[in-house]
């Protein structure tokens, strides 16, 4: 058990001093080998088109064939950044009709050999993953069904307390209220006394 740690420790120690090596060469940029190669074939399309190139040449017809479900506007980005990248070279054929073509350079082949253990990795485990993925489908489904926690407050109960909900106000119940007419008292300012709403009086000042 001690020698298994022991190996352990030896091998994080040497892959930390490489990933430092690899920091000071790269002028601090990639942190480890690891992200400079995502950062050339990351995302869904590229490491395919790096994989099909492996047999050789191909021109685009024939690549977008192959690779089935992209788009015209989406790989022909991906040829592009490939490209620019100097692992893919493009070859023009200057003919009519045209021909163009896509090969890997020396580096997109040192590349693309790194990923077939991927590819055979996935093959080996295909059958495993589908089963995974059918499971990973199922789980929002469950989650929508799930009724609500006994700890949330219904979307009614304002205060977080399970009471029932509270009436709505009319609209203008944020005016003042009015006071109820009664009997006898003015509700006109100008017949009223002081204009608060007294007693009417008549013209001759008597109460009435």
């Amino acid at each position: 058990m001690g020698n298994t740690y022991l190996g352990i420790s030896m091998h994080l120690l040497v892959s930390m001093e490489k990933m430092t090596d690899c920091s000071e060469k790269c002028g601090g940029r990639f942190s480890h080998g690891l992200a400079a190669t995502l950062r050339i074939c990351s995302g869904k399309w590229k490491p395919q088109v790096l994989y099909f190139l492996l047999d050789g040449p191909k021109r685009y017809g024939e690549l977008k064939r192959t690779i089935q479900g992209v788009s015209d506007k989406v790989l022909i980005q991906q040829l592009k950044e490939l490209e620019a990248d100097r692992v893919l070279a493009r070859t023009d054929y200057k003919e009519v009709p045209p021909r163009v073509d896509y090969a890997l350079t020396p580096l997109g082949r040192s590349l693309a050999d790194a990923i077939v253990p991927l590819c055979t990795w996935g093959t080996e485990n295909m059958a495993e993953m589908v089963s995974i993925f059918a499971e990973r489908d199922i789980l929002p489904k469950q989650d929508a069904e799930e009724p609500l926690s006994r700890t949330e407050p219904p979307d009614n109960d304002v205060h977080g307390q399970g009471g029932a909900e509270r009436p709505r106000r009319r609209a203008g119940s944020d005016l003042p209220s009015q006071s109820p007419r009664l009997p006898g008292v003015a509700t006109d300012p100008l017949n009223s006394v002081s204009g608060l709403g007294g007693k009417a009086s008549d013209r001759s000042g008597h109460t009435a």
